[in-house]
This record gives structure tokens, sequence and C-alpha cells, in this order.
């Protein structure tokens, strides 16, 4: 059947349904006056938990590791873009310590490893 694989339970619609439910909270935050990486945040945990997980069950472990990075990578790049220039000199040791954290969980997802 064409266009089957972005019916309900296949990995792409899992995909999409990861990204769009991201944004959604991020907005949601945004609207409550918080960060919006907050709401991206709180999207997993909510997706994880709502009808036990059914809504993603279609996303393959293979490409957790892959889509953790990439995340990371964009919620430490919005992180940055909502800091205000002259904070950011305060959290210089914060910036540092966020930026050893990406490498190791980058280094330990390529060993192998389960990232986080």
């Amino acid at each position: 059947m064409p266009g089957g694989a972005w019916l309900p339970g296949s990995p792409y619609f899992a995909t999409l349904v990861i990204w769009a439910s991201g944004l959604a909270m991020a907005e949601v935050a945004h609207w409550l006056r918080l960060p919006r990486v907050i709401g991206m945040l709180l999207s997993g945990p909510l997706l994880a938990n709502v009808a036990g997980g059914a809504a993603v069950a279609g996303f393959p472990p293979k490409w957790g590791t892959q889509m953790r990075a990439g995340a990371l990578a964009t919620i430490f790049l919005r992180c940055g873009l909502e800091l205000e220039f002259k904070v950011r000199g305060r959290l210089w040791l914060f910036c540092r310590l966020a930026f050893l954290l990406f490498v190791s969980v980058s280094w330990r997802s390529t060993r192998g490893g389960a990232g986080y």
C-alpha cells in the first residue's frame, strides 16, 4: 500500500508524533511564560505515559540513540539562544558543564552504549 509508512504504528508516524508534541508543548510552556525548552523536555515523559506509550510504540529502538543526540543538540542550541548575553558571562560554568555532558553522551552513544 503506498503511503503505509506514515500510518499509525509505523516508525515515521511515531517520529512525527514526537516532533509535533515537542513543538506543541513548547508553545504551551511559552504561553505559561516558561522557557520553551521546558515544554520540549516534558513532552517525552508525557508521550511515554499517555495510553501506555501507544502513540510512539512504533518507534524503533535502534533510532533512539541518534534521535537523543540530535534532540540534545537542539535543546542545547535553543537554551543558548534564549540566554541573554549579559547573563551568559555569569553562566560560563554551566555552559562548560553542559558541553561536557553533551560530549560524554555523544561519546558513549558512539561506543554502543545506551546514551543516557
